[in-house]
């Protein structure tokens, strides 16, 4: 795996991530807020709540695919 590669984490009783390599599809966190013009407190809101997935790297860092937030904010204008 290479540093650009997302490992497959699973945590006792919840989702396991799957492996896939860091394209232009995936958005750090960071950059996530800035997509969705919100704050750091409001990402990890919907984040912690189990509104958005993100992918954990090796070093700790978070990734979204930007696919999913696509989808995620699609969803939302249907209801």
């Amino acid at each position: 795996m290479g540093p650009d590669d997302v490992g497959s984490v699973g945590v006792s009783g919840g989702p396991r991530l799957r492996t896939a390599s860091l394209s232009g599809d995936w958005l750090s966190y960071v950059r996530a807020m800035e997509f969705l013009g919100v704050s750091r407190s409001t990402l990890d809101c919907w984040r912690k709540s189990g509104h958005l997935t993100f992918s954990k790297l090796p070093n700790g860092k978070l990734r979204i695919r930007q696919s999913d937030l696509d989808a995620w904010l699609e969803s939302l204008a249907e209801v």
